[in-house]
């Protein structure tokens, strides 16, 4: 029994064996809205376009399209992606229980992480689901742990630690399209944390860098990849300016009635009317009150795409970002209620969590649709036990909870190093 705990092919293939009953549940997958989306892209139906990461829509083309030639559907297809999408989740959740295992990690410890990693009703579903976020995780797992590893045994970053760091670091920054950012805050930490070493990595982090720029560049150019809406890159000033225009029309001004230019340098309303001219290239603001929602961004820019503030942001970003500016000074406190009510949840912990999942096929025009292997008792079982492990969820977690437990490891990591270096400078002093 010993020797099978310290086998780490068995925790693999245990690990795939707690996939596999919500592989054969929700056969072939799960695809949500999105997943379509991209799934339309990866078969040439639509063009490429970077709202989603072009490197996932890649990797759907190259596994459906697999999956199609080989056995004759599209079905088929989403179902390879799945089924290697599982593969991988279970190789990099071994690996990262092996390296832990070999930090001397207790057994308990191991044990609780595998049943995380494996039953674990939310991490089982999503590896069934085709979404960017669930590859971009593990490979930003698998990077932390891997650097974390390196450096913990002072080894040498030699041409194959350095290939490794750049692989993962390459499908970190690609994966999702705010990945560079936390690439970069990752860096950032890493090199201030390891200055001595750090010139064993630059050639890696030079490298991923050089690799971003051409794929982003002139690589996404020769496929052909379109922009993304701008309306993505502005989701927060949007709802900024959108909450003030709430409440200009609470007090009886607003967009079909600004205040008069002398009332507003007399101080009265939010928003000017060339203010309001201004934002009306952008969006509709007559449509503001009814469609904003103050914890979702995707109204008001559902809200901009639905008109010409796409290409008006384009060319004339400095002109909205003057006006964004102009509205922000005269209404600090809208801004600062608006940019809360969109991210409180990260850091409130009294905030309660209102969770839900995905189990379905979106309709689809291509072919796509759920075919459950399992008798249909079982599929009921299965959907019981995402309900129930929702409903517990909601009651002991919030997404805060994770934040507070990064920044309290990074505190006492400090504290651990500033009572070292001191300790073991006064020890010096003593036996000089």
């Amino acid at each position: 029994m010993k020797k099978i705990f310290k086998n780490p092919f068995i925790w693999f293939l245990l690990g795939i064996l707690a996939y596999l009953p919500y592989y054969l549940a929700f056969f072939p997958g799960i695809l949500t809205p999105d997943s379509v989306w991209q799934t339309r892209q990866a078969l040439g139906l639509v063009p490429l376009n970077s709202q989603h990461p072009v490197l996932h829509t890649l990797l759907i083309r190259l596994l459906v399209g697999a999956g199609q030639y080989l056995f004759g559907s599209v079905n088929a297809g989403v179902a390879l992606y799945t089924a290697v999408q599982c593969v991988c989740l279970a190789l990099i959740n071994t690996y990262v229980l092996v390296v832990l295992r070999r930090n001397h990690l207790p057994a308990w410890t191991l044990v609780l992480l595998w049943l995380f990693f494996f039953l674990c009703p939310y991490c089982a579903e999503y590896a069934v689901t085709m979404w960017k976020d669930v590859l971009f995780s593990a490979a930003l797992l698998m990077l932390s742990v891997y650097v974390w590893d390196t450096v913990r045994h002072d080894r040498k970053w030699n041409f194959g630690r350095n290939l490794v760091f750049i692989l993962l670091s390459l499908a970190v920054c690609l994966l999702r399209t705010n990945g560079i950012g936390a690439w970069v805050l990752f860096v950032i930490a890493f090199l201030i944390a390891r200055f001595r070493t750090a010139k064993h990595v630059l050639p890696g982090i030079a490298v991923t860098v050089a690799g971003v720029v051409c794929l982003s560049g002139p690589v996404s150019g020769a496929l052909g990849v379109e922009k993304a809406s701008p309306a993505e890159a502005v989701s927060i000033p949007l709802q900024q300016a959108a909450y003030t225009v709430i409440w200009d029309e609470a007090d009886g001004y607003g967009p079909a009635n600004p205040v008069s230019d002398e009332d507003y340098e007399a101080g009265k309303g939010r928003v000017s009317k060339e203010q309001y001219e201004i934002l009306g290239e952008l969006l509709d603001t007559e449509k503001i009150w009814s469609t904003y929602r103050p914890d979702l961004a995707d109204p008001m820019k559902n809200l901009m795409n639905a008109g010409n503030g796409p290409v008006n942001l384009s060319a004339q970003p400095f002109r909205y970002l003057d006006v964004w500016l102009r509205i922000g000074l005269r209404n600090p406190q809208e801004y600062f209620d608006a940019w809360y009510s969109q991210t409180y949840g990260y850091y409130a912990p009294t905030v309660g969590t209102e969770t839900s999942y995905v189990s379905e096929v979106q309709e689809n025009d291509l072919g796509i649709v759920r075919v459950s292997l399992v008798p249909y008792g079982f599929l009921i079982f299965m959907y019981n036990v995402l309900n129930n492990f929702t409903r517990l969820y909601d009651m002991v977690w919030c997404p805060a909870f994770s934040f507070y437990v990064v920044a309290a490891a990074f505190l006492i990591a400090l504290f651990r190093k500033i009572v070292r270096r001191f300790t073991g400078c006064r020890k010096n002093h003593d036996d000089a």
